[in-house]
């Protein structure tokens, strides 16, 4: 006697799930490529948001700009040096000429609203480079990334309304820790349980 064959599943539910597992898959793949691209970055600019930004409100010149270049040079080591070779994403030479055009136009923006206090232009280039982040971290579906840099962005709204407290002392502290935080998630190694 002839056994019935067994219906063939449905060409839906089998695409379904290959579509929910390349999901999984690009989902790992993009916390692999995040993690060694930013961990290290974010550590840096975290320091120096943190030192940088309340140097500039509390040091006299010439020290606010001394300390403020050691800061922005701590990020930039942290950003060349904490690469590692081999892991790359197809966009990311296009990402880093983005980042490079909106440092490279950052004097020019701030001669535009000037005159302004610097400690309000300070908070302009950082509310700028908040920005900046955040669309880095659309461009490549980083959450925690966005949630960052747009808190940023607010933070450096938010800190101008206040009187009595030094606004670029808040803004480097709440955004540098931020950064800071994040970066060291992003550093530190996650063990399997195997």
């Amino acid at each position: 006697m002839d056994q019935p064959r067994p219906s063939p599943a449905d060409p839906r539910s089998d695409a379904a799930g290959t579509l929910a597992d390349l999901d999984a898959i690009g989902r790992r793949a993009d916390r692999a490529y995040r993690a060694p691209v930013t961990g290290a970055p974010l550590v840096g600019w975290g320091i120096a948001w943190a030192v940088g930004y309340p140097a500039l409100g509390h040091l006299d010149l010439p020290w606010a700009l001394v300390v403020g270049a050691l800061a922005t040079a701590v990020g930039l080591v942290a950003t060349f040096a904490g690469r590692e070779p081999g892991v790359s994403n197809p966009g990311a030479g296009r990402l880093r000429g983005a980042w490079f055009l909106v440092l490279a136009a950052s004097p020019f923006l701030v001669q535009v609203v000037s005159p302004l206090e610097p400690w309000r232009l300070a908070l302009f280039l950082g509310a700028l480079w908040g920005v900046a982040m955040a669309i880095y971290a659309i461009m490549t579906a980083d959450r925690a990334l966005l949630a960052v840099s747009g808190g940023s962005v607010v933070l450096a709204a938010v800190v101008t309304v206040p009187e009595g407290i030094s606004p670029l002392l808040v803004y480097g502290l709440g955004t540098g820790i931020a950064l800071l935080v994040l970066g060291i998630v992003r550093a530190t190694p996650v063990r399997s349980g195997r």
